[in-house]
């Protein structure tokens, strides 16, 4: 930079002229603290400098201003729109990216239990807000499904009701986290990443709310079964064998370290810490995992005291038949017909029917034989229909489905909320 060959005469403005040169640059703004800041002058009373600590760039701290009520606002519906066009979306065939319908076109209600010391006892969506431990909302929650069952779902919910202004809307932000997605990220830039690109929110500003303001924010994680690794940080936890929580390798996962970050090196909130109540101990989240994994959790002493637990146990009997009619919402007697089975098949009513994910295939097989019979234009369509879903046929092919889906890792299962 060579703005010295512009000083003419000698007693030009040497400041002015660096300060011309600073914004040339793309300097602009230590160009404007050069011209504005207070100078001091040397012990030789020769030209005037800056102080030392005038020349430092701020701090990351000095740079994070609080977010205004209209910035907050903003996020919140980013957040809205990321939930309505992405996660509260529900595929009517597992396998099919074109088959999306709205959510509460097909979302039906799960069996909920609370546990209550050795017992469990029915648990209604509708009185979740309501759950009181000492008097007082559990800061943390851990929701227990097997797979299918449809923890996803549960989240999904959350966040459409919020979305919609129904429960969880006193909450100013609702932030879902699907673990599997994240690597080495804190809940800040997770919810940046949410944000449109426009939002000029930065991730410290996100951060310093969520801190600041812990009971207007729900957090709630996804899927703590596949985070392999350690996650918690107490001293009993880090005393149980390294493997202890290891996935089985063919399962998509990610490391606790790259998941869950740490608050203390990257100046952020870690997931961990969230977790451990090491951070944001008044801010309330819900945490879903396979029982499994909820083991790290209960063998822990002082973490057992901080959860609530709750089980999802998929469909009952009367929220069966009514997924499969909004399945099927123009074919009252299809959908009769395949509640009939399920209930004369016992394979399927104790082992599959309490699941969404077997249901949504046992629907969609039952359509796929209806429609090859009657485009065959064979006269006996409705008798060949019969015979074949009354024979094992279904739950064969439902069975080679899911068993497709387990040998890709399950990779669509849980993105389309079942």
């Amino acid at each position: 930079m060579k703005w010295n060959v512009k000083q003419q005469p000698l007693h030009s403005n040497r400041r002015q002229l660096l300060a011309d040169a600073l914004r040339e640059n793309d300097l602009g703004g230590l160009s404007h603290r050069l011209l504005n800041e207070p100078v001091i002058p040397n012990s030789t009373g020769g030209p005037s400098r800056l102080l030392e600590s005038q020349t430092k760039p701020p701090s990351a701290e000095s740079q994070t201003k609080p977010l205004s009520p209209k910035l907050v606002e903003l996020c919140a519906n980013d957040f809205k729109f990321k939930y309505r066009s992405t996660l509260c979306k529900i595929r009517a065939d597992p396998l099919n990216p074109a088959s999306t319908v709205q959510f509460d076109d097909m979302f039906t209600n799960l069996v909920l239990l609370e546990e209550h010391g050795t017992d469990k006892q029915m648990l209604d969506y509708n009185d979740i807000l309501d759950l009181k431990v000492n008097g007082k909302f559990p800061k943390r929650i851990m929701v227990q499904g097997e797979a299918g069952a449809g923890k996803t779902t549960f989240c999904a919910k959350i966040a459409w009701d919020w979305v919609e202004g129904k429960h969880f809307s006193h909450f100013v932000w609702v932030l879902i986290v699907p673990l599997r997605e994240f690597k080495q990220h804190t809940i800040g830039e997770i919810a940046k990443s949410y944000l449109a690109k426009n939002n000029p929110a930065t991730v410290s500003q996100i951060t310093e709310y969520i801190r600041s303001n812990p009971d207007k924010v729900f957090i709630a994680f996804d899927g703590l079964d596949e985070v392999s690794g350690k996650i918690m940080k107490t001293k009993s936890c880090e005393s149980q064998p390294t493997d202890q929580m290891q996935l089985q390798p063919s399962q998509p996962s990610v490391t606790s370290s790259e998941a869950c970050g740490s608050s203390s090196e990257t100046g952020g909130i870690g997931l961990g810490d969230i977790l451990c109540s090491d951070q944001l101990a008044s801010c309330p989240v819900l945490v879903t995992t396979r029982p499994w994994r909820a083991v790290e959790i209960r063998s822990d002493s002082d973490l057992m005291k901080l959860y609530t637990f709750i089980y999802v146990e998929g469909f009952n009997r009367e929220n069966l038949s009514v997924y499969i009619h909004k399945y099927f919402p123009k074919n009252d007697d299809r959908a009769n017909q395949l509640i009939q089975f399920t209930s004369e098949n016992d394979v399927i009513s104790e082992n599959m029917a309490h699941y969404p994910i077997y249901v949504a295939l046992l629907c969609l097989e039952l359509s796929f034989i209806v429609d090859v019979a009657f485009e065959s234009q064979d006269p006996d369509a409705a008798a060949l229909v019969k015979d074949r879903v009354s024979s094992k046929e279904i739950t064969l092919n439902v069975s080679r489905d899911m068993t497709a889906h387990t040998v890709a890792g399950c990779a669509f299962i849980r993105p389309h909320l079942f």
